[in-house]
């Protein structure tokens, strides 16, 4: 993919000077209340606090069947994107912030449920997160959206800390992960050689137990998007991932169907094992059959498939074509 020098340049250019004076939406308001009190879903902008996302992502999730509480929760450091990606330690007390939030919510509501999703270097702050959080809590399902966090980070504790799994969106013709963050380097400061998350998605750590490899292969899931250019002058297709439709047809399954079924999944384990009383003979004449459940009829292909690996890639990891969750 060739890009005219003038273009990075001007791309470089306003990530550096966009100071406070051009940070939008600098509040951590409600954007999407739902039906669901005991639902809630934190979406972290990236680094800068440009307001990508904060209307898309619960409109997004919305017209997808999702029916919790979005919260936009902002992380930004007020001195534009450089400052806010480079920062490690104000993104960690801001990833003690959001962990505080989390305890706050589930122990209020102790049957809730907690996803988060990221963009960016909003990824890292996640991560950061759930690594503060005390074992006792669990987030449900974590997104991360073109993520600027380093592909090898050691994901073993965050992971600890999810009951579904942990999906990264990546693609390689991502121009912001390809070409910026190298310069400046990951939000996790761990590395400026490793390219980041979103551009091949997650990687095993170097030296991994047989623990973390598992979890990996458990619940670390890296699946490829194609980015399409935002109407601009830059065609930042970095903030693609977070367009209302990619919210509504790859993001919302995840938060829907599958928190559903981990969630009767959890219920069906915790229920005490029923009692086998022997019924008498008369009312085992009288009862009727039960009927065979029927097969589900066979669904229509799909056009459009999301290409999905799962488990924990060392190098370009082997994938497959799976449908879209309906």
């Amino acid at each position: 993919m060739k890009v005219h020098r003038f273009q990075w340049l001007a791309m470089v250019g306003l990530l550096l000077a966009c100071a406070p004076g051009c940070i939008l939406g600098s509040r951590p308001t409600l954007v999407q209340v739902g039906t669901r009190d005991d639902q809630r879903t934190f979406y972290l902008d990236g680094a800068g606090n440009y307001g990508f996302g904060k209307e898309s992502v619960p409109l997004g999730l919305a017209d997808g069947g999702y029916e919790g509480h979005v919260e936009h929760y902002i992380w930004t450091t007020y001195l534009g994107a450089i400052v806010d990606q480079v920062s490690v330690n104000h993104n960690r007390r801001e990833g003690h912030k959001l962990a505080a939030r989390i305890r706050q919510f589930l122990d209020m509501r102790p049957n809730g449920e907690v996803n988060l999703i990221g963009l960016s270097a909003g990824t890292g702050i996640i991560v950061f997160a759930l690594e503060s959080l005390d074992p006792k809590y669990r987030v449900q399902n974590v997104v991360m959206l073109s993520s600027s966090l380093s592909a090898d980070y050691d994901l073993t504790v965050a992971l600890r800390r999810v009951n579904g799994g942990i999906y990264f969106f990546w693609s390689p013709d991502d121009p912001i992960l390809a070409e910026v963050v190298p310069l400046v380097g990951t939000v996790d400061r761990s590395s400026r050689s490793n390219s980041p998350a979103g551009i091949w998605g997650a990687r095993m750590p170097f030296g991994a137990s047989q623990a973390t490899r598992d979890l990996y292969a458990r619940k670390v899931h890296n699946i490829r998007w194609y980015p399409e250019p935002l109407i601009g002058p830059l065609k930042l297709r970095h903030a693609g991932s977070i367009s209302r439709s990619h919210i509504r047809d790859l993001v919302a399954p995840i938060l829907v169907h599958r928190s559903r079924a981990a969630t009767r999944a959890e219920q069906r384990s915790a229920a005490p094992a029923p009692k086998n009383r022997p019924a008498s003979p008369a009312a085992h004449a009288s009862a009727p059959p039960e009927p065979r459940p029927r097969p589900p009829a066979p669904r229509p292909a799909d056009p459009k498939l999301a290409l999905i690996t799962v488990g924990n890639p060392t190098t370009a990891p082997a994938s497959r074509s799976v449908p879209r969750a309906p």
